[in-house]
């Protein structure tokens, strides 16, 4: 998990994720679940994406994910700025809006190379 946060923080790429039980976790209730959809946020949360799940048990419909995952890449925007850091290895972020109803998803950092 952490090398494939590590690989898509360094690539820039947001992941977005959803989550449907398999047949080992898909009895409900078990560390599994928790385990996988704990993984799936993270990455997702790590790399400015965001993770898809409905409780531990599998989503009627795919329909709502697809739609809120629709209206958050219609959202998205290119924010640039200039680091001082001039050191090798990963920095950490932190954006806010001045607005409190404005939620702003982004990667926690960036890697300088």
């Amino acid at each position: 998990l952490d090398r494939a946060v590590l690989r898509a923080q360094r690539r820039s790429v947001a992941v977005y994720s959803i989550y449907s039980p398999a047949s080992l976790t898909g009895r409900g209730g078990s560390q599994l679940v928790l385990t996988a959809q704990g993984g799936l946020e993270k990455l997702s949360n790590e790399t400015g994406g965001r993770a898809f799940f409905q409780g531990s048990s599998a989503p009627v419909s795919f329909r709502p994910f697809f739609r809120d995952l629709g209206i958050l890449l219609n959202r998205q925007f290119a924010l640039t700025y200039l680091s001082t850091h001039m050191n090798r290895g990963y920095h950490k972020v932190e954006v806010d809006s001045t607005n409190p109803v404005v939620k702003i998803e982004h990667p926690k950092g960036y890697y300088y190379r």
